[in-house]
């Protein structure tokens, strides 16, 4: 698989190696906002690197 990922989405997958939780994790963190894991500087970060639509369109996010 080529690695397509724009640069906000490598920093992205950087800050999600650095809170050394899977995707699942952090999803349960965010839907439940767990300030402990997620603090407001993590939040801006997870904010600002998110993937827009057409990103999310061909990323394989639903299995989390």
């Amino acid at each position: 698989m080529i690695n397509t990922l724009r640069p906000a989405g490598v920093y992205l997958a950087i800050l999600l190696g650095h809170l050394k939780k899977d995707a699942g994790d952090v999803k349960r963190a965010l839907l439940s906002m767990d300030e402990g894991l997620l603090t407001p500087e993590c939040l801006k970060q997870l904010i600002d690197f998110a993937p827009d639509d057409d990103e999310v369109r061909v990323l394989p996010i639903d299995r989390y």
